[in-house]
């Protein structure tokens, strides 16, 4: 007639687990009972009473485990997806949870799904959870999984469906599968690296993602160069490319960086795929620019006289491993490096014969005024190529020791994994002796010249595919505000004709600026005298530079059609120009 329970807490279970299901003790006194085995009965209302035999001890504690069964019927306490989801993902499993073990031939007898596809159960937590697992539901589909009251527990109650409290009726709950695709873009790659050194003071930034963002949601505040010191926005040219199935931002800085300082590339909140996932934090990558500037001698910014001065493929001795009738080359005016205003690119299309031993894409630069430029080994030899993410490869070849023409004189770049999308600019240095293995001694021991780019296939890579290459050159690294005459230093300021001219959307403007630093404005005008945008106004080293005009003012509006003015003033020179903007 007498009881008394204990705070389980404060015992010394907790010494043994920490498991809050283990440590539901409860101490019971009972005073005067005399020894031997006795009945214990335990009863809680809405649950069957348990009865167990207890054999006394008076020297220690007796423990005794009880679980009572509930009287009520089973019911489901939820589900994934829950009832009326909208956007489930169809791959994921289906899981019911159950308030008690349940008989599991009776509940995957009494289930139904519909529209009916194939699915295999598997059953967890004692019985009470209930796995389907499926591959093959199809998306944006309605379903719905019924339960129905003929399922039983496994101590044989009646499911109760609706949960009031009476068994025998049935569960359904109902859901929608959302699209294939439900992640936001992520970016996979970028360039300048996070946090990279070193970068030039003119770079193309490529932000590279793993699937294809929708253009409507790529607006002209999406993407800012900020320089960091001041918090300034650098001007320029944002495109969207798509290539094989995934985009690549580029911007197109209109102007130089500053050297040694850290710029910050911010892609805001707001970019979604073609499926509606939209990034909702956005993303930040710095970066800081190099010291030293490129003094650029180029050998071929492919706006002219293509087809005639690079051999098709086929035409040299030394391709072999390709599919001819998928291998070309062909002058493109639709993809172009906008950073230095080109109006063409060499596209070169390649097709690739797996079952081949070697291959082979040797595009050989066969005449015209690029085939006679030559140079020394001091240089970095460049080209910006607009990649396609294949992983197959790429290298530069020259010929040594011109004018002695042989193929012992062949030397090679190491191969280059072209494993981007979008534009990225590649660069051998020479003067690190860093050679490839083809024809060669492997030494750069003489005079220069440019001899072919070349491509090979990568097993397991793309078999067919589309290359761009824009402005091949030869640059020295010069370190900014250092006095160094150079020949190739313009003597004098000039301001070039932009092209092209007449223009649709974009024009390039070319000037130069002579040794020493120079405050240098860059401004455009209307027939009228009013200003309309400003595009440069800073401190320059001596060198040759562009510059992208959008045909927006200086509030980032388009201006509409007509002529307009573009004023050059440094020092005490002022040189002025004409263009033709027409839509």
């Amino acid at each position: 007639g007498q009881s008394y329970t204990t705070d389980s807490f404060v015992s010394l279970f907790h010494n043994y687990t920490d498991d809050a299901d283990l440590l539901h003790n409860g101490f019971y006194f009972f005073e005067n009972v005399s020894a031997g085995t006795k009945p214990l009965i335990v009863s809680k209302e809405g649950y069957y009473n348990d009865t167990l035999e207890v054999s006394i001890v008076d020297t220690f504690f007796t423990f005794q485990d009880v679980k009572l069964i509930s009287k009520n019927p089973p019911v489901v306490l939820s589900t994934i997806p829950a009832k009326g989801d909208t956007n489930f993902p169809a791959w994921e499993n289906i899981i019911v949870y159950f308030s008690r073990p349940m008989n599991v031939g009776s509940v995957e007898s009494n289930l139904t799904i519909i529209p009916e596809t194939s699915i295999s159960i598997q059953w967890a937590e004692n019985n009470n959870t209930l796995i389907l697992k499926t591959d093959s539901l199809k998306f944006e589909t309605n379903y719905t999984i019924t339960i129905s009251g003929n399922a039983e527990d496994m101590y044989g109650h009646q499911f109760d469906g609706d949960g009031d409290g009476v068994g025998g009726d049935g569960y359904p709950f109902d859901f929608k599968t959302g699209p294939p695709d439900m992640a936001a873009p992520k970016i996979v790659t970028n360039y300048p690296p996070q946090n990279g050194l070193n970068i030039e003071l003119h770079p193309v930034i490529n932000i590279m993602y793993d699937e294809q963002i929708d253009s409507s949601s790529i607006t002209e505040d999406v993407f800012k160069l900020e320089r960091f010191q001041d918090h300034s926005f650098v001007p320029g040219v944002l495109k969207h490319y798509v290539i094989n199935e995934r985009s690549s931002l580029c911007y197109f800085p209109q102007e130089h960086l500053f050297e040694n300082e850290v710029y910050v590339n911010r892609i805001s909140p707001g970019i979604y795929d073609l499926f509606g996932n939209m990034d909702t934090r956005g993303k930040s990558l710095s970066f800081r620019t190099s010291e030293y500037y490129d003094r650029i001698n180029s050998i071929d910014n492919f706006d002219s006289q293509v087809t005639s001065n690079w051999w098709a493929p086929q035409q040299s001795g030394s391709t072999t491993g390709i599919i001819t009738e998928s291998t070309s080359r062909e002058v493109d005016d639709n993809i172009t490096n906008l950073l230095t205003g080109s109006s063409n690119s060499l596209k070169l299309n390649y097709g690739w014969d797996v079952n081949a031993n070697n291959w082979l894409l040797r595009e050989y630069l066969g005449g015209g005024a690029p085939r006679g430029k030559t140079f020394s080994n001091k240089y970095i030899m460049q080209v910006y190529i607009f990649g396609d993410g294949s992983n197959n490869k790429f290298r530069f070849c020259v010929d040594d020791n011109y004018p002695n023409a042989a193929a012992a004189n062949h030397e090679v770049s190491p191969w280059y994994f072209i494993d981007w999308i979008g534009w990225k600019i590649v660069s051998w240095d020479m003067s690190k002796s860093d050679t490839g293995t083809w024809l060669g001694d492997g030494n750069l021991d003489g005079t220069l010249r440019f001899d072919s780019i070349q491509l090979t296939y990568n097993p397991q890579s793309a078999a067919t595919g589309t290359f761009y290459f824009d402005d091949l050159r030869v640059v020295e690294k010069v370190m900014v505000n250092v006095d160094n005459h150079l020949t190739s230093s313009p003597n004098k300021f000039n301001l070039s004709q932009n092209y092209p001219n007449p223009f649709n959307a974009n024009t390039t403007i070319n000037y130069q600026v002579p040794d020493g630093n120079h405050q240098v404005r860059l401004e455009i005008f209307d027939v009228l005298g009013k200003k309309v945008r400003t595009l440069v106004y800073k401190e320059l080293f001596a060198g040759e530079y562009s510059i992208l005009w959008d045909g927006k003012d200086d509030k980032g509006v388009k201006v509409s059609s007509g002529i307009y003015l573009y004023k050059f003033s440094a020092d005490d020179v002022t040189i002025s120009k004409r263009m033709t903007l027409i839509k």
